[in-house]
């Protein structure tokens, strides 16, 4: 991906990599099913995104309209008014979806429940009864949609962030589940690095210089990372900026069931590196024998024996 976005966005090595001293990216996020509420549990459930629209720095957002926006084409205009960059994941069930999701959900539940009760570690972040099926699911969503606006928003910008402002529209989560979104949003940093050292072997010797630049002055303290809901205090974005990441999850959707074409007309408006980046098979692929062995050395539990019990 990496090499797509030079191949369409670079004209030799003469960008420069900057840091402001005080540098804030701000994201606003909002999802959109297929009934409006329905996140996917079954196969026959229709799609389901979350999509966030970045602005670096002080941009005057107060002239965008307020309400969503009505045509594709509005949307790529908001976009470009603001600078905003944008990203959109999503879920679109296929046969097996919903057995493999309720079985990667009952294990993923088993094994955060069990680490809570040994070491109390991931307390904070795990409600006693598990997290809930279909905000896991919106969990998902949206932190891949983080991390691709993470990646290629300060390459778009040739600017690295010091703050991080994640702004979602009001959602029904548990409070651990909350905390858990806020836990990996503090992780941006080393996320960027990882998204933009990924690929540079794949890069020019030009081109990794200076992605790897760009990689060694991204510095996001966990401190300077805020996420917040609407019905949260300390809320800081505008209605017509969240209607803004409403409309575009809203015209990511009609394209995914084939109503719509916002991604070509993103493309063509300059927003080369855009996708819309399917996370159906995240969902479905089983837990890793790694990311199970990581587990049993923090929890000391064998997963074996648990689930063969749970």
């Amino acid at each position: 991906m990496l090499l797509l976005w030079y191949s369409m966005s670079m004209h030799g090595s003469a960008l420069h990599v900057t840091a402001d001293p005080r540098l804030v990216m701000r994201a606003y996020g909002d999802e959109t099913g297929a009934s409006q509420t329905v996140i996917p549990l079954r196969d026959d459930d229709g799609p389901f995104g979350v999509a966030m629209v970045a602005v670096m720095g002080d941009v005057a957002t107060g002239a965008l309209p307020r309400g969503r926006a009505k045509r594709p084409e509005d949307v790529v205009r908001r976009l470009r008014e603001v600078r905003g960059f944008p990203s959109w994941s999503y879920v679109q069930p296929v046969p097996g979806y919903g057995q493999a999701w309720a079985q990667k959900h009952r294990i993923l539940n088993a094994l955060g429940r069990a680490q809570k009760r040994a070491t109390g570690l991931n307390a904070p972040y795990m409600p006693d009864e598990g997290l809930n099926a279909r905000n896991f699911v919106w969990g998902y969503a949206a932190d891949i949609a983080l991390a691709t606006l993470g990646t290629f928003a300060p390459l778009c910008y040739r600017l690295t962030p010091t703050h991080l402002e994640v702004c979602f529209d009001r959602k029904t989560l548990q409070d651990e589940h909350r905390e858990s979104v806020r836990k990996v949003a503090r992780n941006f940093s080393a996320s960027v690095r990882q998204g933009l050292l990924g690929d540079v072997a794949t890069l020019t010797p030009d081109q990794a210089r200076l992605v790897t630049a760009l990689a060694e002055k991204v510095n996001v303290p966990p401190e300077n990372v805020t996420v917040t809901w609407s019905d949260e205090p300390g809320f800081t974005a505008s209605q017509p900026e969240m209607d803004l990441a409403d409309s575009l999850a809203w015209h990511c959707r009609r394209e995914v069931e084939g109503k719509g074409n916002i991604s070509s007309l993103l493309q063509q408006a300059g927003y080369r590196t855009f996708r819309m980046t399917n996370i159906t098979k995240v969902m479905m692929e089983p837990i890793s024998s790694e990311r199970i062995r990581v587990w049993e050395n923090r929890s000391g539990l064998s997963a074996a024996d648990l689930l063969g019990r749970d």
